[in-house]
């Protein structure tokens, strides 16, 4: 009877382990579900336009140079896209330099600017101001930087105040420093004593 009843006991202890085990496995994992039906997934929309650009960056300087490498130009802005489908930089809170040899002639301000990398024309927009080092100041529109001709062009409401006079115009055209300009369109000089 100590074999049988030692026997008897082990195989209790072990039906007793099974069936907990078995418990166990049953309750510690979660029950198996049916396969769901299949779900549909569309591809997002986009709502950004084609010419999203490439790049932004926040805070930055960019330079320009002429075929010798000196510096033409440089522009601060708050920040700038980058679009290399239209290979167009675009500027947002413009300052900055434009620069005769390596020396600064105009001080530029504007809300907006656009650099065209193929033609390397800068337009400044929304309102630009300058001043030049002698301190001429200017406002106009719009305003185009031509590197390769090395010449300013301002359209819309030209305002070029220097002392004792003021003149007035449509267009403006001149170099980087402000040295000949020529006015076109409802020119007005007022002349102060």
């Amino acid at each position: 009877m100590g074999t049988v009843g030692r026997r008897s006991r082990v195989a209790i202890i072990i039906g007793a382990v099974i069936a907990g085990g078995a418990w166990w496995w049953s309750t510690a994992r979660p029950p198996v579900q049916p396969p769901a039906a299949p779900v549909s997934v569309s591809a997002p929309q986009v709502s950004e336009p084609l010419s999203a650009p490439l790049l932004e960056i926040q805070g930055t300087r960019l330079a320009g140079t002429d075929e010798a490498g000196r510096r033409q130009w440089e522009l601060q802005a708050a920040s700038l896209e980058v679009d290399r489908r239209r290979n167009v930089i675009t500027l947002v809170a413009v300052t900055g330099w434009l620069y005769r040899g390596d020396a600064r002639q105009i001080h530029l301000t504007a809300p907006r600017a656009v650099y065209t990398v193929a033609s390397r024309q800068i337009q400044l927009a929304g309102g630009v101001t300058g001043a030049a080092q002698d301190g001429r100041t200017f406002h106009a529109d719009r305003v185009v930087w031509d590197g390769r001709q090395g010449r300013m062009i301002a359209d819309g409401h030209i305002t070029v105040t220097q002392p004792g006079m003021t003149m007035r115009a449509d267009h403006l055209e001149t170099g980087p420093g402000l040295e000949r300009i020529a006015l076109d369109g409802h020119v007005a000089i007022t002349v102060e004593e």
